[in-house]
């Protein structure tokens, strides 16, 4: 370390708890608030995390925190904004007063690194190669820009990074062209051998979302909302792949392939979309939108990152070299690279992409088009989705020689977890709609598909079925009979039920709990206000019937009147409620297990016993009077006469 912590103080002293100066930006999945002056660097440290496919962990990664250091009572430098701690619980803060080096676990694996910090057998998860690898992270002037915890001499503190140059220093920027960034994500380069142009059929342009095609072609129109069910896709991907957190960015980078799938090739097989996904997934850096190689931020970056892989031997040919005044480094979600690729891009797609390559950055809509079509095509090597996964096989180790050879494993291992997602996604119910009732008019999405990929969907859209789930009845419907009557007959199925069960001889209320809501849903149904039922053809009004004269009983028909005017006007809006609520409790307390809170009950009325048979009855017969009462007053034409 060039400066000590307190050196550091006085030279970020001025970012001293000013949260509300701090940035906030992206740490692979995590979000980081650090001193805007030291934004660079931490996107630097992140891209050699991405490089050695180290998960950093969103719950307990961080940077700003107003705190004292362990230990002490002076400022932490977290408290300036400089600090960030990556996977505190897998990299632990340790004591070692003996000032030992820090024990690195020799393990594949994260996981298995992880076992042997959680055994005390290493301090940290990280491996020697990433830990290396960033701390060569400098500035243009040659000045390491982080020091690491793990260097500590009387602590091990594994998990803390933290800025080691001035304000000053790093404002000239980082060296981007001597990080090792590697051959991995964000530099495989799809088609990193051009194939020839060899005029294949199909290299008419084709574009999407909404902009003119050059050529010939058909043109088909989908809904974009009929195919996968997006939400599930994912809540199913959040877990599996992106550690519990998905962005706004990776959710729109997703979102664009799908748009390009849904609209050229649904109906294809779903899993040459997972592959696609797995690819972009790994040459991203689990970013999902476009890259520039290296993760630069800057054409400058990727060229000085290919130059360095190519003065180390590890590449043939430095193909970052300017053309006509442009680079055709990798970029995009595959990384296209080579001047003859763009050439091919250009002529097939139909876009400037040869004067213009950082299109495939700008607009990520022609990106996902690109991505989605060059793998069906085999638009890189020639190789394409069908030569590796159809009805016989799925071959997704194979597949990875359609835009490179590297990571083969990897990358099927990611497949494999998009393709059940994307299952799930085509498994699910399509998106309940705002309105129940009413289908949403499709999202039109226009692809012009030229000859060679055909009209998948031969024009025809598919047919719009009603959101899932029951259709809430109109305020204006009347109600039907044989709705109340088909409901009441569930209760008593349910309730038979209940009652033919077997005891349950433990003080666990949880089997009469299940039953009792199976109930209460029911009752829900039939009691709340235009309840939900299932449609069915109205039933013709009833002949009006006239009010009675006699005061008393001015509100009560033949039907709430069957057993005289006194007893009418007694339980008038109370059968229905009573005939339920009685059956419940019947059914219930006359099966309670004995021991349990509510066999108690039943044991303490003695008039229960051996006679929920005969009550039960009596019971579902009041409910169903007090149904056909309402029936009886919802079909009634003649108000009310005010009291």
């Amino acid at each position: 370390m060039r400066y000590s912590s307190q050196d550091l103080r006085d030279l970020w002293g001025r970012f001293y708890r000013r949260e509300a100066e701090m940035v906030r930006q992206s740490f692979g999945p995590a979000r980081i608030a650090i001193a805007p002056p030291t934004a660079e660097a931490w996107h630097a440290l992140e891209s050699v995390f991405l490089r050695h496919d180290y998960l950093i962990r969103k719950v307990d990664t961080g940077g700003y925190a107003d705190r004292p250091i362990t230990g002490g009572t002076k400022p932490s430098l977290h408290a300036y904004g400089i600090a960030v701690d990556v996977d505190w619980q897998t990299n632990p803060y340790k004591k070692t007063p003996d000032g030992r080096k820090v024990l690195f676990a020799d393990k594949p694996t994260q996981e298995e690194r992880a076992r042997e910090v959680r055994f005390l057998r290493a301090d940290t998860d990280m491996t020697p190669a990433l830990v290396a690898d960033a701390l060569a992270i400098k500035t243009k002037a040659g000045l390491p820009v982080f020091a690491w915890g793990g260097d500590f001499k009387t602590t091990k503190d594994a998990m803390h990074f933290q800025i080691d140059v001035s304000p000053q220093e790093l404002a000239a920027g980082v060296d981007w062209a001597g990080l090792d960034l590697g051959t991995g994500a964000a530099g495989s380069s799809a088609g990193d051998s051009p194939s020839p142009d060899d005029g294949e059929a199909g290299d008419g342009p084709i574009r999407f979302g909404g902009f003119p095609a050059n050529g010939g072609g058909t043109t088909a129109t989908s809904q974009g909302g009929a195919g996968m069910n997006r939400q599930v896709f994912f809540n199913e991907v959040r877990d599996d792949l992106f550690s519990g957190s998905l962005s706004k960015a990776q959710v729109a980078g997703m979102e664009d392939l799908i748009d390009v799938w849904e609209a050229t090739y649904r109906g294809r097989d779903p899993r040459w979309f997972a592959y696609i996904l797995a690819t972009v997934y790994h040459e991203t850096g689990r970013r999902m939108v476009p890259v520039r190689e290296g993760f630069a931020t800057s054409t400058e970056g990727s060229v000085a990152a290919v130059t360095r892989l190519f003065q180390q031997g590890r590449i043939r040919t430095n193909y970052a070299l300017p053309v006509n005044g442009q680079s055709y480094f990798g970029r995009g979600r595959v990384q296209n690279t080579w001047h003859e690729n763009y050439k091919k891009l250009e002529k097939r797609f139909g876009y400037p992409l040869v004067s213009q390559p950082d299109l495939l950055i700008t607009d990520p809509k022609i990106d996902a088009a690109i991505t989605v079509v060059g793998h069906v095509e085999g638009l890189w090597t020639g190789r394409k989705l069908a030569d590796f996964i159809d009805a016989g096989r799925c071959d997704y180790r194979g597949a990875r020689s359609i835009i490179g050879t590297d990571r083969a494993g990897d990358v099927a291992s990611y497949a494999v977890n998009f393709e059940n997602a994307v299952e799930a996604a085509h498994a699910a119910p399509p998106s309940v709609s705002a309105s129940p009732l009413v289908a949403p008019p499709p999202r039109q999405v226009e692809a012009v598909i030229p000859g060679p990929i055909g009209p998948i969907i031969d024009g025809v859209p598919p047919p719009i079925f009603p959101a899932p789930g029951p259709t809430p009845m109109p305020e204006t419907q009347q109600p039907d009979l044989t709705r109340l009557l088909g409901l009441i007959a569930q209760l008593q199925q349910a309730l038979a039920a209940v009652r033919q069960a077997q005891p349950v001889p433990v003080a666990d209320p949880a089997p009469q709990l299940a039953g009792q809501q199976q109930l209460l849903a029911i009752l829900a149904a039939l009691l709340s206000p235009g309840g939900v039922m299932p449609a069915v053809p109205p039933v013709p009004a009833p002949t009006p019937i006239p009010a009675p004269t006699p005061a008393s009983s001015a509100h009560i028909g033949p039907v709430n009147g069957a057993l005289g005017a006194s007893l009418g006007d007694l339980l008038n809006g109370k059968k229905t409620a009573i005939g339920l609520i009685g059956a419940l409790a019947t059914s219930v307390l006359g099966n309670a297990a004995p021991g349990t809170t509510l066999g108690t009950v039943a044991t303490s009325i003695p008039m229960l016993a051996g006679m929920s048979g005969t009550f039960l009855p009596i019971f579902l017969a009041t409910a169903a009077w007090g149904a056909l009462g309402k029936f009886e007053k919802w079909s009634q034409t003649t108000p009310t006469p005010m009291k």
